[in-house]
């Protein structure tokens, strides 16, 4: 069955639903539908998820639809084998996938429609450990006189014992005085996203993390005294673990409202 959910901040509350039978018993969810953010202006974001026929994780289609901008379709395309190849994203660009045992380790953006080769614009580079967690990612940008890719930023990775995420340091190789690192804490409930493929695609939901993020805090790595920004989420959950509402606020921001919708 469909339950929709309401939920503050990047993640979800479902619904309770009035006309279930008493003493039913739980039905975990086993994918996310629909994601809907309503900002403090009222603008309207609604993210809907299509996977593939018989698959719970992996992601074949995302509709985008906003009240302010047109509608956008990212397209994910998998070969005989299942295998994804590459993705038609909203902006008209073409995103090719690289995987090895399952993982992807590479992904290069071109034009629409492109080939590879010079027309590469983007490459980034995924590193994982034996755990096959995500550890790093370098991103390469094309420069603006030549084809050459150059290491503009690298993402470094730290993980405690529960699979999350305690750690993200930003190295910038051309200019190391804008170094920074956030450091978060978590809940012990389900993040949803944590099974979603392909991971690559929404790393804005934190689908690394096995478990919801309560807070995090980005510091300047020359002058760790200085708090560049800070975010924290509150929660209540099903009786499964599913976030069921959160509030999240941020340093100058207001709090964000996001409806979800799963599939149970």
């Amino acid at each position: 069955m469909i339950r929709k959910s309401l939920f503050f901040g990047l993640f979800f509350s479902v619904l309770a639903s009035c006309g279930d039978d008493e003493g039913q018993a739980y039905v975990h969810p086993t994918k996310i539908m629909q994601v809907k953010q309503v900002f403090s202006n009222g603008s309207v974001d609604v993210k809907n998820f299509t996977f593939k026929f018989g698959s719970l994780n992996d992601c074949q289609r995302i509709t985008y639809d906003t009240n302010s901008t047109d509608n956008i379709i990212q397209n994910f395309i998998y070969n005989e084998q299942g295998v994804l190849e590459k993705a038609f994203a909203q902006n008209n660009r073409v995103y090719y996938f690289w995987l090895e045992s399952g993982l992807v380790t590479k992904r290069e953006e071109a034009g629409f429609p492109a080939d590879l080769g010079e027309d590469v614009m983007a490459r980034n580079i995924y590193i994982y450990n034996a755990d096959k967690q995500l550890t790093g990612i370098d991103f390469y940008v094309r420069q603006p006189t030549s084809v050459d890719l150059v290491l503009l930023q690298r993402y470094v990775y730290e993980y405690d014992g529960h699979g999350n995420i305690v750690k993200l340091n930003y190295i910038n190789p051309g200019s190391p005085q804008n170094n920074s690192y956030t450091l978060y804490t978590h809940d012990d409930k389900v993040n949803p996203y944590h099974n979603f493929e392909p991971k690559v695609n929404i790393s804005a939901y934190n689908p690394y993390n096995k478990n919801n993020i309560l807070t995090q805090k980005t510091y300047r790595a020359s002058d760790p005294s200085t708090v560049l920004n800070e975010i924290t989420y509150s929660y209540q959950y099903d009786e499964g673990g599913y976030p069921t509402y959160s509030l999240t606020t941020s340093s100058g921001s207001s709090p964000l409202q996001t409806y979800f919708t799963y599939q149970h």
